[in-house]
């Protein structure tokens, strides 16, 4: 009995198995990474907790919670304005100039701006740059869009906010009292707005909580009860967005950890340490994410169906986006490089790098937009649940990247 397992093992040993071979991890000592740091974050330099670093993260956080134009109707396929407002006097570049002393005089802390539109904006090189209200940043709309702005701003408590939303509105309306009109928010008591009879736009503003919320809405004829509903239904989309928000005390925000789901030690960065900051290194939601992206009815369903829940920027270096696992990983990494159908060669040694020719490079690459950018090659990585992009003029340097986010993927995985 015992000879006939033997020669039964020694048969199955000569046997032929259908399938494929399935390699291991490479060796990414092979890999030329350049002089790019690949270890995560926290072994370049460690976090340290500031006021700053603190403020930094809440501004992120409130980014991450105000409106994109799905969120309101499919329709605002068109992603118009993104603007941070760190201080009073930026803000005028969205609201009317006679908002500064109150936004002074009020504590105002922070905000954002953001715009969506059926159409994208004019091609045009002059902006305004006077005292007006400027909810596209200066730039015109297209005279057949439908259009929204939001701004969003961050006050110490309820009662400076409150007081911001009922100065700014009257110093607005007091621009030309004897021709605006004042209107009523349905739903929203406390709002106040007003618009010009005959002119296709209008003007709301409301506090909740510790937020003012200013909204303007556009079209192309002066029809007040669709003026209205738009503006009601932006509120509406907002208003839960803030309600969900946390609200931190001054301590929290302090002490908050800086990379709390893990994705900014897994991107590549010239920086040491974690820098922290609500301009390109940044950890976002999707939302958040969008609202940097023009092409946002390309990207939103590309994330979505790939689960992606977090995403890390850095200044001028990477992207990351974390999916909701290793199959949806690819799946979003194929979707990119679909995007991109003029390929170029991939880093030597390496696996599951794919690089492309940029098509049409952006005379000003954004730094939120690895993808998109002004550099002429772009490469996609993928390892694990992480899909990460870089970009550079030179394809031997965008190889190198390429190559140092993988390396910094897989070392992130084990240290």
């Amino acid at each position: 009995m015992g000879a006939l397992v033997l020669a039964a093992s020694l048969a199955a040993c000569g046997s032929d198995i259908d399938g494929f071979p399935s390699p291991g991890e490479i060796d990414i000592r092979q890999l030329d990474v350049g002089n790019y740091n690949t270890d995560p974050a926290e072994y370049r330099g460690k976090p340290r907790h500031s006021v700053a670093a603190g403020e930094m993260l809440d501004f992120s956080r409130l980014v991450d919670h105000v409106v994109i134009g799905s969120d309101v109707d499919e329709k605002f396929e068109h992603a118009l304005l993104s603007r941070l407002l760190h201080t009073p006097t930026y803000t005028t570049t969205v609201l009317t100039e006679a908002a500064k002393p109150i936004l002074e005089a009020t504590g105002m802390l922070y905000g954002f701006s953001a715009a969506a539109s059926t159409h994208p904006l004019v091609d045009t090189t002059y902006y305004d740059s006077t005292g007006n209200f400027k909810p596209f940043g200066g730039a015109d709309t297209n005279p057949e869009a439908t259009s929204f702005n939001i701004t969003v701003l961050e006050f110490p408590d309820d009662e400076s906010a409150r007081t911001a939303a009922e100065q700014i509105e009257a110093a607005d309306f007091d621009v030309a009292p004897d021709v605006n009109a004042r209107v009523t928010i349905d739903g929203l008591p406390t709002a106040r707005a007003h618009w010009r009879p005959g002119v296709p736009s209008l003007a709301a503003t409301v506090s909740h909580g510790s937020h003012l919320i200013n909204v303007f809405v556009q079209q192309p004829t002066a029809d007040l009860p669709e003026l209205k509903s738009l503006a009601e239904r932006v509120f509406a989309a907002q208003i839960p967005l803030l309600e969900r928000m946390p609200v931190l005390s001054p301590r929290d925000s302090l002490l908050q950890p800086p990379d709390p789901h893990g994705v900014a030690r897994r991107t590549l960065s010239l920086n040491d340490g974690l820098a922290v900051d609500a301009d390109s290194n940044a950890i976002r939601t999707p939302r958040g994410w969008l609202h940097f992206v023009p092409e946002q009815r390309v990207w939103e369903p590309m994330l979505d169906s790939s689960g992606v829940d977090y995403i890390a920027t850095t200044k001028k270096t990477a992207i990351l986006f974390r999916a909701r696992d290793a199959t949806a990983a690819r799946s979003l990494h194929t979707a990119i490089d679909a995007l991109y159908p003029q390929p170029a060669g991939a880093p030597p040694n390496s696996r599951d790098i794919t690089c492309a020719e940029n098509p049409k490079p952006k005379r000003s690459g954004n730094v939120l937009q690895t993808w998109d950018a002004s550099d002429r090659f772009l490469c996609t990585v993928s390892y694990d649940r992480y899909v990460a992009r870089v970009a550079s003029a030179q394809l031997t340097d965008a190889q190198q990247r390429a190559a140092a986010q993988y390396a910094l993927l897989a070392k992130s995985q084990y240290m």
